[in-house]
């Protein structure tokens, strides 16, 4: 479990393209947000989820902001 303050790990994650991986570590520098969502493009996510933490004013101040799902990386 990574905490406020913790630096990422060295986790290799699929990106949208098939065989595309990032290493997590590499890409996220300085300070950040990772948001968790169960479903990527799903209803509750894209409507409720994302919007309300694009429109949050602490975003802003969070540097880079990776949301990561947990189902099918090609959807």
């Amino acid at each position: 479990m990574v905490k406020v303050g913790d630096p990422v790990p060295s986790v290799e994650l699929m990106e949208t393209s098939p065989g595309t991986k990032v290493d997590l570590s590499k890409e996220l520098k300085g300070k950040g947000l990772l948001i968790g969502v169960p479903a990527a493009y799903s209803p509750a996510c894209s409507a409720t989820h994302i919007p309300g933490y694009v429109s949050h004013e602490k975003t802003k101040e969070a540097g880079q902001v990776f949301v990561i799902s947990v189902n099918d990386p090609f959807v």
